[in-house]
């Protein structure tokens, strides 16, 4: 391939530009953005939640998944520095010798042998021997191998990207198992407290049916509702153990009795965070930080696969002693300094197709980028909404509690003074234990709404994050 081949081919190839991938700017806006910058510290400590972040922090320590990731990180990086190292000349020490029959020595400069009788006393053997010190290079007069170099680096980026972006989801994972647990140990409490109600109602509802005030459906009724009451139990306590066994599962821990006691209630949400603007979400969210490397790293890759088709040129020095040894040893200094120029000329279609690979490995990377920032900037939309509406559900539910048990207790006055019927107290009894079921049900989805949000908003914690791999 001719000079001028190979610079029409640069030319051809730099023009083709490069897919560019979708990214927030600094102008786009939440619809229901909160202002100011994205706290820097771990979100979970925004709950005021000690518990919570003991177990996150234990998580982080010890979880298989995350120490596979770190294991990555290390093996991309050391991958990078071994690309790196092309860059450098090479040095070497080359220590040879050589014996060989004194009859063999004229033979080496295209005669039989000496040519000339030996005489009793010459020796039989020579020795050759030589020390030298080698260094070669390789100048990267077009860049290629720093591009290599560049896009081993951002691999490296990109693995770290993977591993915060892991650090993440096992934080949000034992967070949502904790609140699952606790909002489940809660709905225990509620029920056995119902329990009590309900068996302390029974209890009233046979005096007065020995009294003769009430019928005998009146008792059967309220017994059923007993039954009905603890035969929720055994599934609610199932449900227990098998999440705490799901936690010590995140957590690499053999033992319930690690895990710390049961709060008995949620904690409340606190206000919505700063979220920031979604041109943040590039730098906060990492699985958008390693999506942005592996573009970077492919379109170092497809530049420094163009540079394939340069020439190449080659330096090489080499100097130091040789020794020619019979019955006295001669020694000389010598020394080369060569260099070599490499063109392609013709490679069938594989530095092409290489080209094209690259180019299209490229072209994914941008896509893949650009949709994930699309749905990053979506998820935080959406958390956002969903947020909000779940607030109001707790408030209106708030509300509902509160008429329930107030229509409870008023009920249950009546009743006591035969002023009501039995099916009217069962029905309020009922209503009570919903709506506290509801409320229950409406802070867990509204805890559930910020651990969406905070997911969606990433953050910058987790680059700090040591893992031992």
């Amino acid at each position: 391939m001719t000079p001028l081949a190979l610079a029409a081919l640069l030319a051809l190839a730099s023009a083709d530009a490069a897919t560019e991938p979708w990214l927030p700017d600094g102008e786009l806006r939440y619809d229901n953005e909160v202002q100011g910058d994205l706290p820097s510290e771990p979100w979970w400590r925004s709950l005021d939640d000690p518990a919570l972040a003991q177990l996150v922090e234990l998580g982080l320590a010890n979880n298989h998944d995350l120490a596979a990731a770190q294991s990555a990180v290390t093996v991309a990086r050391a991958m990078a520095a071994q690309a790196g190292a092309a860059l450098a000349p090479v040095a070497s020490i080359d220590l040879s010798s050589a014996t060989n029959p004194m009859d063999s020595l004229g033979f080496q400069f295209g005669g039989a042998g000496s040519g000339a009788p030996a005489s009793d006393d010459s020796p039989e053997t020579y020795t050759t021997a030589s020390a030298m010190l080698g260094l070669s290079w390789q100048p990267d007069i077009w860049g290629g191998q720093i591009l290599s170099w560049r896009a081993g680096r951002f691999d490296a980026d990109a693995a770290q990207g993977d591993r915060d972006a892991a650090a993440l989801a096992i934080g949000t994972a034992i967070a949502s198992t904790w609140y699952d647990l606790v909002a489940t140990r809660a709905k225990l409490s509620l029920l056995e407290d119902q329990r009590a109600l309900v068996a302390d109602l029974l209890a009233l509802t046979e005096q007065r049916y020995s009294q003769g005030e009430l019928s005998g459906l009146d008792v059967l009724q309220q017994r059923q509702q007993l039954a009905a009451t603890e035969a929720q139990l055994p599934a609610i306590r199932a449900a227990i153990h098998q999440l705490q066994r799901a936690m010590l599962v995140l957590l690499d821990q053999p033992d319930a009795r690690l895990l710390p006691a049961l709060p008995s209630a949620l904690p409340e949400v606190p206000p919505t965070p700063p979220t920031g603007v979604p041109a943040d979400l590039i730098e906060n969210r990492p699985d958008l930080r390693a999506a942005m490397a592996r573009y970077e790293s492919s379109d170092a890759s497809a530049r420094s696969a163009l540079r394939g088709f340069l020439p190449t040129l080659g330096l090489n020095a080499k100097g130091g002693r040789q020794y020619f040894v019979t019955d006295e040893t001669k020694e000389i200094d010598t020394w080369t300094v060569s260099g070599s120029v490499s063109v392609p000329l013709w490679q069938a279609r594989g530095a092409h197709t290489g080209l094209q690979v690259s180019r299209a490995a490229q072209s994914a990377a941008a896509h893949a980028l650009s949709g994930a920032a699309m749905a990053a900037v979506q998820e935080v939309e959406g958390a956002l909404a969903v947020e909000a509406e779940y607030r109001l559900q707790v408030e209106a539910t708030l509300r509902q509690v509160e008429a329930a048990a107030a229509a409870f207790e008023q009920s249950r006055e009546y009743y006591l003074q035969g002023l009501i019927t039995y099916p009217q107290v069962l029905s309020a009894l009922q209503a009570n234990q919903q709506a506290r079921i509801a409320l229950l049900s409406a802070q867990r989805a509204l805890l559930d709404a910020r651990i969406s949000l905070h997911e969606a908003l990433g953050g910058r914690f987790a680059t700090a994050l040591e893992v031992t791999p």
